[in-house]
C-alpha cells in the first residue's frame, strides 16, 4: 500500500506539474494571440498607410507632369516674347533712322525754301 501511495503521490505531483505547465502554456497562447491580433492590426494600418502614400504619389506625379507642361509652355512663350522684343528693337532702330533722315530732309527743304525765298526777294528787288 505504501507503494501505491508513493505512486499516487508521484502521479499527483506530475498532474500538478502538468496543470501548471498547461496553465503557463494557456497564458503564453493568450499572449501570443494578443500579439498576433496586434500585429494584424498594425499590418492593416501599414497597408492603409501604404495605400494613402501610393494615392499621394499618383497625385504628386500628376501635379509634377502639369508643372512640367506649364514650364514648357512658359519657355515657349518666353522664346516668342524674346523674338518679338528683337523684332521691336529692329523696328525701333529703323524708326529712329527714318526719323533722323526725315529731320535731315526737312532741314534741307527748309534751307532750300529759305534760299528760294531769298532768291524771290532779290528778284522782286531787281524788278
Amino acid at each position: 500500500m505504501t507503494e501505491a501511495w508513493k505512486t499516487l503521490s508521484s502521479m499527483n505531483g506530475k498532474v500538478s506539474h502538468t496543470e501548471e505547465d498547461a496553465h503557463i502554456a494557456k497564458e503564453a497562447m493568450e499572449i501570443a494571440q494578443e500579439e498576433a491580433a496586434q500585429a494584424k492590426q498594425e499590418a492593416s494600418k501599414a497597408e492603409e498607410d501604404k495605400k494613402a502614400v501610393d494615392d499621394n504619389m499618383v497625385l504628386l506625379t500628376k501635379h509634377v507632369r502639369k508643372l512640367e507642361a506649364d514650364l514648357a509652355a512658359s519657355k515657349e512663350s518666353c522664346a516668342g516674347v524674346k523674338d518679338e522684343l528683337f523684332r521691336c528693337a529692329i523696328a525701333r532702330d529703323a524708326a529712329v533712322r527714318d526719323e533722323k533722315k526725315a529731320h535731315e530732309d526737312l532741314e534741307k527743304e527748309q534751307t532750300r525754301s529759305h534760299s528760294l525765298f531769298d532768291d524771290i526777294n532779290r528778284l522782286k528787288g531787281a524788278l
